[in-house]
């Protein structure tokens, strides 16, 4: 019997990661109280129960490829290892959160950024009763075609061939 199964963790540990690198997608930054007397912010990942405590460093490093506004994050990748550090002068092993920067393929043609004032001409006439929605019920706006290409986007990304070094742990 392990303690650590009597007394399971909200948050992941690096005893987690299983000596594993784990990609995972960000759903959410929020503050949360870890103690008593003490909030610091937690990383949310899609399809995983716990979250990760943000160190300054991980948060530096994150906040630096995503932007400072936590709400940017969501939907990014990251990746997670456990490596030898310091605390309180022992040695433990940390949690590293690494950014996913992925570099678009040169032959994949990218998709135009949608014309905002487009939408909004479209969104005015609707109110005004002059647009009439094509086609049946079916058809998806451009928000709920911008989720549907996220979530394919996650999925695709979340699926690591078995060779890439990442394997599914739950935590």
């Amino acid at each position: 019997m392990k303690i650590s199964d009597l007394y399971p963790s909200k948050f992941i540990k690096a005893d987690d990661l299983m000596g594993q690198r784990h990609r995972l997608t960000i759903m959410s930054v929020t503050v949360e109280e870890i103690s008593d007397s003490e909030r610091k912010p937690v990383l949310r990942f899609m399809r995983k129960e716990k979250g990760l405590v943000l160190n300054k460093t991980n948060a530096t490093h994150l906040a630096g490829a995503f932007g400072d506004d936590t709400i940017q994050w969501q939907g990014m990748l990251v990746e997670l290892v456990a490596m030898p550090t310091t605390f309180n002068g022992k040695p433990v092993q940390g949690i590293v959160c690494m950014p996913v920067l992925e570099v678009p393929d040169a032959a994949t043609p990218t998709a135009a950024p949608a014309d905002p004032f487009a939408a909004y001409q479209q969104q005015d006439a609707q109110q005004r009763g002059q647009f009439q929605q094509p086609g049946p019920a079916t058809v998806k706006g451009p928000v709920e075609q911008e989720l549907d290409a996220l979530a394919e986007k996650i999925d695709a990304a979340e699926q690591a061939p078995a060779d890439n070094g990442f394997e599914e742990i739950p935590f």
